[in-house]
């Protein structure tokens, strides 16, 4: 039970490293294009081009249409999220659980296993109890409404599933929140063909 509450409770600071990462990135980009308009403004025009010259370049348009778009993270080749249909069950459950997470919900607690990870919490009174009582009022305040909005941009494509076992990785994730959740992954069981979050074995890659 320990183990899956400090889990609990440690995933808010994951959320918001991999948003940070992501705005540091997007600072560096914004002043790398700063400094190109910057040397573009600097630089003499061009000659334009011939009407020769003209005539033999194909139009963006031409050449954008022979272009093959690349796979979104986590799809198969043919752009379907990974595991098919139950792939996408669970990454819809996986961003539930986030959401439900970093805005202090209750509803968190239908949403994971119990703390011995036999069945779903809501099958467990006992635990059910504790974390109704427990974790909304703890996780109180851990993100501010801001960072809230910005965890329920989180993009899913599918996850790894092994019968009634799912593994949602950074492979899943879009590539605004992938590289901070490198080395993560966030398990699923899936019981009477419902998928929930399994704490005790999720978050156990280095932060």
């Amino acid at each position: 039970m320990r183990r899956a509450l400090v889990t609990t409770l440690a995933v808010p600071a994951l959320l918001l490293s991999a948003c940070g990462s992501d705005d540091e990135q997007g600072s560096e980009d914004s002043s790398s294009q700063q400094e190109s308009s910057s040397q573009e403004t600097t630089e003499e025009p061009t000659e334009e081009p011939t009407e020769a010259q003209e005539s033999t370049q194909e139009p963006d348009d031409a050449r954008q249409s022979t272009e093959q778009p690349a796979d979104a993270a986590g799809s198969t080749a043919s752009g379907r999220p990974e595991g098919g249909a139950a792939g996408k069950a669970a990454a819809t459950r996986t961003k539930a659980f986030m959401v439900a997470l970093v805005n202090a919900d209750p509803k968190i607690c239908q949403l994971i296993m119990n703390y011995e990870g036999d069945k779903p919490m809501k099958d467990s009174p006992d635990d059910l109890k504790v974390c109704k009582d427990v974790l909304p009022s703890t996780l109180e305040g851990l993100v501010t409404k801001e960072e809230a909005n910005i965890i329920d941009l989180i993009e899913i494509n599918g996850a790894e599933v092994n019968g009634n076992t799912a593994v949602v990785d950074s492979d899943n994730f879009s590539d605004l929140f992938a590289e901070g959740f490198a080395g993560q992954e966030i398990t699923l069981k899936k019981v009477q063909n419902e998928w929930y979050v399994d704490l005790d074995n999720s978050f156990q890659g280095s932060s």
